[in-house]
């Protein structure tokens, strides 16, 4: 269970770097992030700095915001 779930996530990682395209419509679709710190920032900031961190591993105040929204929808 544990490698296939894996390997799910390295493929999606994969997937998501090759074909965005940094427009923000994933962002702009969330209905959370109007009521978070991230209100205020472009929905293309927002993309941009998840595909980077994606690429590069940098965890930045947005990625830290971002991941935490998406952890708390599942409590």
């Amino acid at each position: 269970m544990a490698k296939s779930l894996t390997r799910y996530y390295q493929k999606e990682k994969k997937r998501v770097i090759e074909k965005c395209k940094e427009c923000g419509v994933c962002a702009k679709k969330c209905p959370i992030i109007k009521k978070t710190e991230l209100a205020d920032v472009s929905p293309q900031d927002i993309q941009k700095q998840i595909k980077a961190y994606l690429e590069n591993g940098k965890i930045n105040q947005t990625i830290f915001a971002r991941s935490s929204i998406t952890a708390s929808t599942f409590r």
